[in-house]
């Protein structure tokens, strides 16, 4: 993994954290968040996605499309992930 990034997501909206096809992924919202691998940007009313406790992480693997975030808690409007591809 040769790139780091600290990318900031939101509640209400889902946000591009990677195109890259592989990569890994850290919780640090401090609250539960949903990874969608999509094509395309996922409306907000989309609520599929796996996923994800606070302070965990997880390795993507993927064949095409990129990889979208949003925080699931109401409670927070932001917070941090960071990214490694």
């Amino acid at each position: 993994m040769a790139n780091t990034n600290d990318i900031t997501v939101y509640q209400d909206v889902w946000t591009l954290v990677s195109v890259a096809l592989n990569g890994t992924i850290e919780n640090q919202t401090g609250e539960r968040i949903k990874v969608n691998f999509a094509a395309a940007l996922p409306t907000p009313s989309v609520t599929t996605g796996h996923m994800l406790d606070a302070s965990e992480s997880a390795q993507w693997a993927i064949d095409s499309g990129s990889v979208y975030v949003r925080i699931t808690d109401t409670t927070i409007a932001s917070g941090t992930v960071v990214i490694s591809t």
